[in-house]
Parts: structure tokens; C-alpha cells; sequence
């Protein structure tokens, strides 16, 4: 397996935070199809800003901001990784 860091013991954290985000993911994907909601999708509800903004967690047009982000987010990380 591909390291991310050098550091043995950041490297098994970061493996393990990442694994446990795809879970949780495809945990609230499962969830959402099943329910017929969405609301469980919206960036704001998946990394918990809503619960110091309870509003974004919910309504269409935070669903839609949401996605937005979490594009922007992507864009500029791939950006980044162009850059190595």
C-alpha cells in the first residue's frame, strides 16, 4: 500500500480516518437511497458545520451550496496535487 506520509504511525492514522470517511460515505449513500432524503448528503451534514450552523444542514439551496464547496474543494485539491 502507498504511503501518504513518511511517518509510520500518521501515515496508519491518516489510512484510518480515510477508510472511515469512504464507510460513513457510502453509510449515508445507503441511508439516503433507502429513505428517498437528502438531506443526510449535504457536505454541511457530512464534516458537521450544522451543528454550529444549524441551518445549512438542511433545505435545497444548502444541499445545492453544499455541493458547490464540495466541488470547489475538490477543484482546489486536485489543483494542488497537479502542482507535485
Amino acid at each position: 500500500m502507498k504511503k501518504i506520509v513518511k511517518n509510520k504511525y500518521l501515515d496508519s492514522l491518516l489510512k484510518l480516518m480515510l477508510l472511515s470517511a469512504i464507510i460513513h460515505v457510502v453509510i449515508l449513500l445507503i441511508y439516503s437511497i433507502t429513505n428517498l432524503n437528502s438531506d443526510k448528503l449535504n457536505f454541511f451534514n457530512i464534516v458537521g458545520i450544522d451543528l454550529l450552523i444549524p441551518a445549512l444542514g438542511s433545505g435545497t439551496l444548502n444541499l445545492f451550496i453544499g455541493i458547490i464547496v464540495m466541488l470547489a474543494l475538490y477543484i482546489l485539491f486536485l489543483k494542488i496535487s497537479k502542482k507535485d
